[in-house]
């Protein structure tokens, strides 16, 4: 049985705090329940749905927190790079994705929707 994106979204809202209407807002469920299924198969996939624990769940949240698979030189795109979770998690941009203007880092970062505190 396949892994619906619904519960990918699940499970990844789960291990990475963000509500799943938000994960699906960057626009990279897809791709990384594809990506996941390619480097897990889809019995392991399936078998996080309900064990979370272990280095296929580090695995994921890594993925969403970085945009690339843990110990793969390359992150998935640049759209991934931007979306990150990381940076909304420090409450900042994406480093050189945004026009953020001039002395935008005069002042340290505030901390937007979603982000850590």
């Amino acid at each position: 049985m396949t892994v619906t994106e619904e519960e990918f979204l699940a499970l990844s809202a789960e291990l990475t705090g963000f509500a799943a209407a938000q994960l699906r807002r960057t626009g990279l469920a897809d791709g990384y329940l594809e990506l996941t299924v390619k480097r897990l198969g889809e019995p392991a996939l399936r078998a996080l749905l309900t064990d979370r624990s272990g280095a296929a769940a580090a695995d994921l949240a890594h993925l969403w927190y970085v945009g690339g698979w843990p110990d793969e030189p390359e992150l998935v795109s640049g759209e991934a790079y931007r979306q990150a979770l990381v940076w909304r998690t420090i409450g900042v941009r994406a480093p050189a994705t945004d026009p953020a203007g001039y002395g935008s880092w005069s002042a340290p970062p505030s901390l937007g929707p979603g982000a850590a505190r």
